[in-house]
Parts: structure tokens; sequence; C-alpha cells
């Protein structure tokens, strides 16, 4: 893998310092909060603008692997052992405990098959 996506992924980091202040703009105005909003907001469109004039992009996990010539890897092992980090209906399905009449009887916990 070549210098630019070590950069590219340190650079990325502005990205997800942007999704925060989004989300941190999403709260509740108190009144403690209104002086933090009015400094976040211009944080915000500072940081907004960095990423627009630098043209900053965050890759994703296929696109470093690919680069360092883990596709194989990344298509395989990691898609498989991921699924207990990003959790989708089929993963937590494997933590119910179910009984015959379909109904939930208590949760599953520690490593499962």
């Amino acid at each position: 893998m070549d210098r630019k996506y070590a950069e590219d992924y340190i650079r990325a980091d502005v990205i997800h310092r942007e999704n925060f202040l989004k989300k941190f703009k999403r709260l509740k105005p108190t009144e403690e909060r209104i002086i933090a909003q009015q400094s976040n907001q211009t944080l915000l469109d500072n940081t907004s603008q960095r990423i627009k004039a630098e043209k900053i992009r965050d890759l994703t996990v296929e696109e470093y692997a690919k680069a360092a010539g883990l596709i194989d890897f990344y298509c395989s092992a990691y898609t498989v052992l991921s699924q207990q980090v990003h959790v989708n209906i089929g993963t937590l399905d494997r933590y119910l405990d179910i009984d015959a009449d379909g109904n939930l009887v208590g949760m599953k916990y520690g490593f499962v098959l």
C-alpha cells in the first residue's frame, strides 16, 4: 500500500469529526448548550468547508483492502468475522432463545455457533 492511502486515512478523520458535530447539533437546546451550539456551528461550517476544499473522502474498508492486496481476505474472513460487530437481524437471531411456539424466552450469551 502506498503512502497516499495512509494520508487519506488520516485526513478522513475530518469527516468523522464533521459527523460528530452534526450529531451534536441535533441535541435539544438548553440554556447551557446555546453558546456551545453557536461555537459548534462555526466549527461545523469550517470543517465542512475544509472537506469540500481539500476534497477529503472516507475510503471504504474494501478500498483499503484492495490497495493492500488483501481483497481475498476482505471478501472472506473479514466479511464473516465482522458480522459480530456490524449487527444485523441474522446476527441477532443467533442469540435469541425461542421456544417451540415461536416466543422469545431469553437471550444466549457468550460464543454461539
